[in-house]
């Protein structure tokens, strides 16, 4: 299974245009569609627009997406350079807007490598505090 397949991403009859259905796969307890689930169809729907890779993406999240809702995505490649791109991905619900992604993407040349931040020592999961869940589940 593809990254699209997975959340539902579905291309429409023009290039640069798809579209998310909000079902409860890709949304949360009370029915709104998980951040993530928006940022990478966002990031797929750049891919396969541009054809090239993700080097990195930023989004901002203005409103909520509601199941049974469809957020249409528009893909605009704001500049095109010889191996990177700079492209904007914007999610609305009929006319309100529900996210922004700005990204690059393309091919770089780069020899570093590994990590450079350490992560904080935590519990494992099996000794933290279930957290418990908001609203109905769909």
């Amino acid at each position: 299974m593809n990254a699209a397949d997975f959340i539902g991403l579905e291309l429409t009859d023009e290039p640069h245009r798809w579209r998310l259905p909000v079902v409860r796969g890709n949304s949360s307890g009370i029915g709104a569609l998980f951040g993530g689930a928006g940022l990478a169809a966002a990031i797929e729907a750049m891919e396969r627009t541009t054809g090239r890779p993700l080097v990195w993406a930023t989004a901002q999240y203005l409103s909520f997406a509601r199941s049974p809702s469809v957020v249409d995505i528009e893909v605009v490649e704001a500049a095109a350079g010889h191996k990177v791109s700079q492209v904007r991905a914007t999610g609305h619900v009929g006319d309100k807007e529900i996210f922004t992604v700005n990204a690059a993407l393309g091919r770089r040349s780069f020899d570093g490598s590994g990590s450079w931040a350490v992560p904080p020592e935590v519990p494992p999961p099996e000794a933290c505090p279930v957290r418990p869940i908001w609203g109905p589940c769909l």
